[in-house]
């Protein structure tokens, strides 16, 4: 974001003279007073904004109505994400992430003592004395763990849990596609960035929880634990989604489809 606004000053400015794509996520805070929505549009208006997540473009729309706007689904690598299996010695759910949005206290609140393990992976510092949780230092841009060791982690798990604040940007959309593609069940909070309510459908290929309720976040886990037939339902469905919608070479073709239009723009 801090590189896209950059960019569209220097546009504004005429120091750059091509066209500027701004793939922008999390870029408006849900609450925004005047002063900065009037700011935003201005810096903006030259610039073709693509938006990865349904919500987040819902609300671009409302505060900037007359701007170029672009959906795009934002695609994984599903060819890589593949369900692998790793160590079938042990049962643990899985818990991965970085963001500020991810609510970990949340989740080892929910978490009680006879539960399987809880691995969380997160460059975070969390703590807790709950014997049947492990923090895993873990961060991508340092490859602490490689995305090999991340698919078989996914992989030997019994469900991904995805914990999050209540934010407009489409928090954990990477991790929980990434399961969904290794054909592992999601339990994530239903926050209102999530990408895409109407493709989204609870515990038909996601399991939605109310974002800081540990007790309904506790539920949900007890019910993924001891249901597995739902468990599995969720998973093969999640990885359907993903195929048929949710990886890169979808949204690659979006991506040239927008390029080739902004040349035809150029050209007339």
């Amino acid at each position: 974001n801090g590189i896209g606004l950059t960019l569209s000053i220097a546009k504004n400015l005429g120091l750059i003279k091509s066209s500027i794509v701004f793939i922008a996520m999390g870029l408006l805070p849900k609450e925004i007073n005047i002063l900065k929505k009037n700011i935003y549009k201005f810096i903006l208006r030259n610039i073709e904004i693509v938006l990865i997540s349904k919500s987040e473009e819902n609300y671009f729309k409302q505060i900037m109505p007359n701007h170029k706007i672009t959906y795009i689904p934002f695609g994984i690598d599903n060819k890589f994400w593949f369900r692998e299996y790793g160590d079938f010695n042990q049962e643990y759910v899985l818990g991965i992430g970085n963001d500020k949005s991810r609510d970990w206290e949340t989740l080892i609140d929910a978490w009680e003592s006879s539960f399987p393990k809880l691995k969380i992976i997160t460059s975070k510092s969390i703590y807790t004395d709950k014997e049947n949780i492990e923090i895993i230092k873990g961060n991508w841009r340092e490859n602490l763990l490689t995305d090999r060791e991340i698919r078989k982690l996914y992989g030997s798990s019994i469900f991904i849990v995805i914990p999050l604040k209540d934010t407009i940007q489409p928090s954990g959309q990477s991790v929980c596609l990434q399961a969904m593609s290794c054909q592992k069940s999601v339990i994530m909070s239903n926050i209102a960035g999530k990408w895409d309510s109407s493709m989204l459908i609870n515990k038909k290929n996601i399991y939605l929880v109310k974002p800081y309720s540990k007790v309904l976040l506790n539920r949900a886990i007890k019910e993924l634990i001891e249901n597995k037939n739902l468990n599995e339902t969720i998973a093969i469905n999640s990885k359907k989604m993903v195929d048929n919608f949710y990886h890169k070479e979808i949204m690659a073709s979006s991506l040239i489809a927008l390029f080739e239009e902004i040349d035809r723009k150029i050209k007339r």
